[in-house]
C-alpha cells in the first residue's frame, strides 16, 4: 500500500484511542485489517489465544481482540481520501509499472 493518505492513519489512531484498536471496514463488510491500527497488548494476547487454538487466521485473531473499532471506509475515510488510494495495493511488479505508468501520464 504505498499510497497511504497519512490523514487517514491519524483518523486510525484517534478511532483506536481508548480501545484496542481500529480497523477500517467496508460497507459490504469486508476489512482492511493490514491498514490498521491495534493495541500492542491486547494483539499480543488475541495471537496467543489465536495460536494455542489453532485458528491462525486474521480473522480469528480480530475476534479475539476486546474493544476494537471498526471504522466505515465510505463514510468516514472516503472524506479523508476521495480516491481511496490509501487502500491500493500493489501485488505484482505489473501493478508497479501501471502505478508508474499513471503517474508519469498525470505529469504530462
Amino acid at each position: 500500500m504505498p499510497l497511504i493518505e497519512p490523514k487517514v492513519v491519524q483518523y486510525l489512531f484517534r478511532k483506536g484511542a481508548n480501545s484496542s484498536g481500529a480497523i477500517p471496514k467496508w460497507r459490504d463488510g469486508r476489512l482492511e485489517p493490514l491498514h490498521a491500527v491495534y493495541d500492542r497488548n491486547a494483539t499480543k494476547h488475541a495471537a496467543r489465544q489465536v495460536i494455542n487454538e489453532h485458528t491462525p487466521s486474521m480473522i480469528s485473531l480480530i475476534d479475539h481482540i476486546p474493544r476494537i473499532r471498526f471504522v466505515n471506509i465510505e463514510d468516514e475515510i472516503a472524506p479523508l481520501d476521495a480516491s481511496l488510494n490509501t487502500f491500493r495495493n500493489l501485488n505484482t511488479p505489473r501493478d508497479l509499472e501501471k502505478l508508474e505508468e499513471n503517474r508519469l501520464g498525470g505529469q504530462s
